[in-house]
């Protein structure tokens, strides 16, 4: 028997069953890296005839976190929007472009399993109304590169994404809010924050990645976590 979940440790996983743990041989798995993501999109499309842009497979990859299971998810949708095309105009392309792209993490959004959309929605409305500064809090969050964000670089990638100026006391209430109320964020030490659910920042990427890709205001600029790095320079040998 296996048991499989997501979770930053075996006791956030199993800790209310405590005698799970002496009868069962506990392996940690990392993330997926890029390079290991990448063949589940690419055998996949291959087998289809679908064509794609590097950097349409890149941005997918990114925000698909280092979890198969979006890289799956994300994939599945772009051949349904593909299919959906073919049957209702006869358009025989089967080239991901950015607009299907967007059509398929619209879909995705609303396939992801529901536990992560009711957390997002739990942490983002108010009784009145969505509020934008938890939004901007998630979205700060989830354009970092590490999972654990020091608050410097929150603040860092809130004004750069929204073009304000906050401040450390200006989003002191909302995180505060997020991490004792809504528990979508953790405190894990000083200064430090990271996401509760592992699974969110790829949840949230992907919202992201659908409004840039909509044509919204503030997300017309690749995304932090989609900018791929550089190689390295060729090394020259010594003489």
């Amino acid at each position: 028997m296996m048991i499989v979940g997501v979770s930053e440790s075996v006791e956030t996983l199993i800790g209310n069953h405590p005698s799970i743990a002496r009868n069962i041989a506990q392996v940690h798995l990392q993330r997926m890296r890029p390079n290991e993501l990448r063949p589940i999109l690419v055998d996949g499309f291959q087998q289809l005839d679908i064509t794609y842009d590097d950097s349409v497979l890149d941005s997918i990859i990114a925000t698909s976190d280092g979890f198969p299971h979006f890289a799956h998810l994300l994939g599945l949708k772009i051949c349904e929007v593909l299919a959906d095309r073919l049957y209702e105009s006869d358009d025989p392309s089967k080239k991901v472009s950015e607009q299907c792209l967007s059509a398929a993490l619209e879909r995705a959004i609303e396939g992801t399993q529901e536990s992560l959309r009711l957390a997002y929605q739990k942490a983002t409305e108010t009784v009145r109304k969505k509020s934008d500064g938890y939004v901007q809090v998630l979205e700060g969050m989830a354009a970092a590169e590490k999972t654990e964000v020091q608050i410097n670089e929150l603040l860092t990638n809130i004004n750069g994404l929204f073009g304000t100026s906050f401040r450390q006391q200006n989003i002191s209430n909302w995180l505060g809010v997020l991490v004792n109320d809504r528990k979508v964020l953790l405190r894990p030490r000083v200064g430090y924050y990271k996401f509760a659910d592992p699974m969110m920042r790829a949840y949230v990427r992907m919202i992201m990645g659908e409004k840039r890709l909509s044509g919204d205001t503030f997300y017309q600029q690749l995304l932090p976590f989609m900018l791929v790095p550089s190689p390295p320079p060729p090394s020259i040998p010594a003489t």
